[in-house]
């Protein structure tokens, strides 16, 4: 049986309700059972599922029973929908509700408070399988729902709550809209919270949705400053965008300034873009990731507040300690900054999990550091010590950090049919092998293997190409295997047109092991010197 519930006649706005929650939700459900009698039979349990569709009428955020369902002329508003919907749902959870908006409508959450979780004040809390349509023809097209405190630049603590809390155990998609200026102070989700309630599970759908300016503010828990997705839930995002989050300056910044994600994510052709964190500024990944035709770019990580400098600052793009697929996406113009020796690592990625790239582009990514002391700002496009597989005609190009500028690694690192070119090593620390100041296109300082490839273009100190060595890996992520010489083999690979400006144009070993199987050096360039007490093989310098 479908039930359809339109409000459509226009009218006076009604005012809040004085009914306690969650009382309430025990009237509205008894209410609706009496009102309606028989025409409730599909609302009991067993029976099969239904289809409830509540027009919002109103964008003012008031409480009114019974507004959407019977309807009450211009009453029918987003919270309404959102507390009829939760309260039909404890009688059939199978059902779904559909919530329609006005496509050009801005509802703006005006009832302050963040202290309770049935949607009577704050965020809208979804316990209920809902489906809310923004009624748009595409991402920004649409509905805007926005959170409470819209200054998110400066909140004020008293106000602010994110803008929705979809709880356990439910299927919710949202279409069409645009969600923004959600604060939730030293709290998961600033725009979205995917977790909570006590049924584990539920999926959480964003198509053609924006998710923009909203923030946590403030660790330990404030992480995910657009969106947390819980360790037992799955969000999936279609070609949606998810921008300028994590920006507020009054607060140390918590972990993924985008998404922070503990269970499953895909992003199918999608944007990360313009948000900041303390580490892993678009993406900070502990669970499962995929990225398929999606973009991360222009995103900061950033470990210093206030003059103090904190661990992080690590993942400008993404951060992984899960695992993460790329397919055919980018990870572009992304940053990770420091101002002392700790973090600024992994300009576009920072992993220590599980990672592969297929038919990507990494580029443009940059690092910074301090002091040029070589322990930090490495991997300006990519920074790993865990496992990495770059693959199908994967690019690594045009990146920058103190070393290896397009890849740092002291993990297991393998490359197959792909490219690292144009990228650059700039620290002058300890330029012979020990730590810094090398590997233009590659510093391994790990495990690694190159087949097929071509590392093309790229100029550091020491290995412009390649710097096979013993590394200075951070304490905090370094084991005993990733601080011995690096293990380098190299088959039916083209290194050319790399320079250095000391040793190894193309590559430079030491204290490594380096084996190579066809292909070709040529056109490599170093100046080379000798500064006595060092060594090393520069291969074709």
């Amino acid at each position: 049986m479908s039930l359809e519930q339109t409000a459509t006649q226009p009218g006076q706005r009604a005012g809040r309700s004085t009914f306690a929650l969650p009382l309430r939700i025990f009237f509205v459900v008894a209410l609706l059972l009496s009102t309606f009698g028989g025409a409730f039979g599909a609302l009991t349990p067993g029976a099969s599922a239904a289809t409830t569709t509540f027009t919002v009428t109103s964008t003012a955020d008031t409480i009114t029973p019974l507004a959407c369902a019977t309807p009450i002329a211009n009453a029918c508003t987003l919270r309404e929908a959102i507390i009829e919907a939760n309260a039909l749902a404890l009688v059939t959870p199978a059902d779904t509700y559909v919530v329609n908006l006005d496509s050009t409508a801005t509802y703006i959450l005006t009832l302050s408070g963040r202290t309770e979780d049935n949607s009577a004040t704050g965020d809208l809390d979804i316990k209920a399988k809902v489906t809310l349509n923004g009624k748009g023809t595409g991402a920004g097209t649409g509905a805007i729902i926005q959170g409470n405190d819209p200054n998110v630049q400066n909140p004020d603590l008293t106000l602010e709550d994110r803008v929705f809390q979809v709880f356990g155990g439910y299927d919710v998609s949202f279409n069409d809209l645009t969600i923004e200026d959600g604060y939730a102070y030293q709290e998961k989700g600033g725009g979205i919270l995917h977790d909570g309630g006590a049924t584990a599970g539920g999926t959480l759908t964003l198509n053609n949705v924006i998710v923009t300016d909203n923030d946590t503010g403030g660790v330990p828990d404030g992480v995910g400053a657009a969106i947390y997705n819980g360790a037992d839930r799955t969000l999936t995002l279609n070609n949606s965008t998810v921008s300028n989050n994590g920006k507020n300056t009054t607060d140390q910044p918590g972990d993924g300034g985008g998404i922070y994600n503990d269970g499953i994510a895909t992003l199918t052709n999608s944007t990360v873009t313009g948000n900041y964190a303390g580490s892993g500024g678009g993406i900070y990944n502990t669970g499962t990731l995929a990225l398929t035709g999606s973009t991360v770019g222009i995103n900061s990580a950033n470990n210093t507040y206030n003059g103090i400098t904190y661990v992080g600052g690590d993942g400008g793009g993404i951060y992984n300690t899960g695992t993460a697929m790329l397919a055919g996406s980018t990870v572009s113009k992304n940053s990770a900054n420091t101002s002392n020796n700790i973090g600024g690592n992994g300009g576009g990625i920072y992993n220590v999990g599980t990672m592969t790239a297929s038919g990507s582009t990494v580029s443009a990514n940059t690092t910074s550091f301090n002091n040029n002391n070589g322990t930090t700002g490495n991997g300006g496009g990519i920074y790993t010590g865990g496992m990495f597989t770059l693959k199908d005609n994967s690019s690594i190009d045009g990146n920058s950090a103190a070393t290896g500028g397009g890849v740092y690694n002291i993990g297991e690192l393998i490359v197959t049919a792909s490219t690292l070119s144009n990228n650059a090593s700039f620290s002058t620390n300890n330029i012979f092998g020990f730590g810094g100041g090398g590997g233009g296109g590659l510093f391994n300082g790990g495990s690694a293997s190159i087949a097929d490839s071509r590392v093309a273009g790229n100029s550091a100190i020491v290995g412009g190409g390649i710097s096979n060595a013993t590394t200075n890996a951070q304490p905090r992520t370094a084991s005993a295997a990733q601080l011995a010489p690096g293990t380098l083999t190299l088959s039916n690979t083209v290194v050319s047109a790399n320079t250095a400006q000391f040793f190894g144009g193309g590559i430079y070993n030491a204290q490594g092991t380096l084996a190579i199987t066809g292909g070709a050096l040529s056109n490599n360039s170093a100046s080379g010197f000798f500064f006595f007490g060092f060594g090393g093989q520069g291969a074709d310098s």
